[in-house]
């Protein structure tokens, strides 16, 4: 059976990469029902990917949770018109709800309910009404349509529309419902979470830079909001005693610094943007597997108490190694390049921006060492001896796989 399993991940590892080399093409679908372009299919095959990965863990009864989460996300990644958009933008959340309302056993899971509905539903209000006004300015609500129609200078409920998908990015100082959700919800749910919900913020804001313009001044301000809470969480991530929270932490600079990429809206930057976000699907996907499996053989998310759980297991260190250099973008995972590319972009628009760049990396590398070095390098006596399954490694392997193979097509294609 779990033969089957890595035959079925190593299939959807080739159609994520394939469907690449046609995104690089332009690639556009269009019809009553459905709404395909290069950005969308290229994250589609991702969540689907993340899908094959939730397979390969054993089941438990987050699992229908899950599968109801990533249909809706199917559906809003191929949406033809804004009303659908926003409907299943909305419907993806309230799996997650139910899921850390319901599975989580700690009396916090009252607030982390409570502060994801009030991040990623009421902020969708100034959305919906944003797309009542371009129904009532251009008379439709078509998805190809409006890419089509001449740009608009942002108004307020354009600008907090916007916002309502840096919220679900989520923009630094936005953010708690994320550590909140994260630190309460099931293993499943976080991978879920981390490799497929949040680019929900990311491709709706790439939707609506194509139909309005704003001003410096608003671009200016995003862009120094993600790059200094690119490097505060980072810090935040370093000193974390918890070391779920530290992986929390660690998505959040990530996705930081991949928007202020993102928000310059000149083609490199956009690109780099989307290189970070599939990326960072597979990378945060395996961070939690990971972790989990770690405070689940000492039942304590504490650093302490993890310390060395799984340095006995050759297997484990070599699974653990692959996914801490993924999250450190090292040569030759993808999302190196989307480093280079908006490292390059930020430098060109405000080479000030170096030196909060380099607080960073300082932090982002520290971070990973030093979680990687405490489950995998300090000894402890631990409560029980930890059993590396099949399971674990495969995780690994097949998440780390596609990152690899993503280095070569992009090589081979810019050759």
């Amino acid at each position: 059976m779990k033969w089957n399993h890595l035959l079925l991940s190593m299939t959807a590892m080739s159609t994520v990469w394939s469907s690449w080399c046609l995104s690089m093409f332009n690639f556009t679908v269009v019809s009553k029902y459905i709404f395909l372009d290069s950005l969308s299919l290229l994250l589609v095959w991702s969540m689907l990917w993340v899908g094959v990965s939730l397979l390969i863990v054993p089941f438990s009864n987050s699992l229908p949770y899950s599968a109801i989460s990533l249909s809706c996300s199917l559906l809003f990644y191929i949406s033809p018109d804004w009303i659908s958009f926003f409907v299943w933008f909305e419907a993806s959340m309230i799996p997650m709800f139910l899921l850390i309302f319901s599975h989580s056993l700690a009396p916090e899971r009252m607030s982390a309910s409570l502060f994801l509905f009030m991040y990623t539903v009421l902020a969708s209000f100034p959305l919906l009404i944003y797309i009542l006004d371009i129904w009532v300015s251009s008379n439709t609500l078509s998805l190809s349509t409006s890419l089509w129609l001449p740009v608009r200078e942002a108004n307020w409920w354009g600008l907090l529309a916007w916002g309502s998908f840096l919220v679900k990015l989520p923009l630094f100082m936005t953010h708690l419902w994320l550590l909140k959700a994260h630190v309460e919800a099931p293993m499943l749910g976080s991978m879920l979470l981390a490799g497929v919900l949040l680019k929900f913020g990311g491709i709706g804001a790439f939707r609506l830079l194509s139909l309005m313009s704003y001003s410096p001044a608003v671009s200016s301000f995003i862009v120094g909001s993600s790059i200094l809470g690119s490097a505060v969480t980072a810090m935040l991530a370093s000193v974390s005693g918890d070391v779920k929270l530290a992986v929390a932490y660690a998505s959040v600079s990530h996705m930081n610094l991949g928007l202020a990429w993102g928000v310059l809206a000149s083609f490199h930057g956009v690109s780099s943007f989307v290189y970070s976000m599939v990326a960072h699907s597979f990378s945060a996907s395996m961070l939690f597997y990971s972790v989990t499996r770690s405070y689940e053989e000492v039942g304590s998310r504490s650093i302490v108490m993890v310390k060395g759980i799984l340095a006995d297991s050759p297997l484990s260190y070599f699974m653990g190694l692959l996914t801490w250099a993924t999250n450190l973008n090292i040569p030759p995972f993808l999302g190196l390049w989307g480093e280079l590319i908006g490292f390059t972009v930020l430098f060109i628009h405000n080479p000030w921006l170096i030196t909060i760049i380099l607080i960073y990396f300082l932090f982002s590398s520290s971070y990973s060492m030093i979680l990687f070095m405490v489950q995998f390098q300090m000894k402890s006596k631990p409560l029980r001896t930890p059993a590396a399954s099949a399971d674990y490694c495969i995780q690994h392997l097949s998440c780390c796989t596609p990152l690899v193979v993503g280095f070569l097509s992009i090589n081979i294609l810019v050759i």
